[in-house]
């Protein structure tokens, strides 16, 4: 799992999942993909929806969340003006210090989905 560490509030030092806010005519895939580029240099594939929630945690503002599961496809990895690390976790030894409350509820639904036989 790519996790960032954020070098901004909200949540500075915090890390999460790739993401942000939808640009203009963008849909929820094209942000999630213009988003993890931005911040971790990888250009990704989409598999699948991995769901939508409720945004309550982030101070700017109330939101809904749109999450992908995906896979690389190439880029660099680097950080951005957003990110001060970069790493893979396994979701059995994910940070203690993760972001965003619902970060950690994707997180509980893609381990429920790849425990499903």
């Amino acid at each position: 799992m790519l996790l960032v560490q954020r070098s901004i509030a909200p949540f500075l030092g915090h890390w999460t999942l790739p993401g942000g806010y939808l640009d203009d005519n963008e849909t929820p895939w094209d942000a999630a993909r213009r988003e993890t580029l931005e911040e971790s240099g990888l250009e990704i594939r989409e598999i699948d929806l991995l769901g939508v929630l409720f945004n309550r945690d982030d101070p700017r503002r109330d939101g809904v969340v749109v999450c992908y599961m995906a896979e690389p496809l190439g880029g660099n990895l680097q950080c951005d003006s957003e990110t001060q690390r970069l790493g893979f976790f396994s979701l059995d030894h994910l940070p203690e210090n993760l972001g965003f409350f619902n970060n950690r509820r994707f997180l509980n639904l893609l381990a429920d989905r790849l425990r499903r036989p």
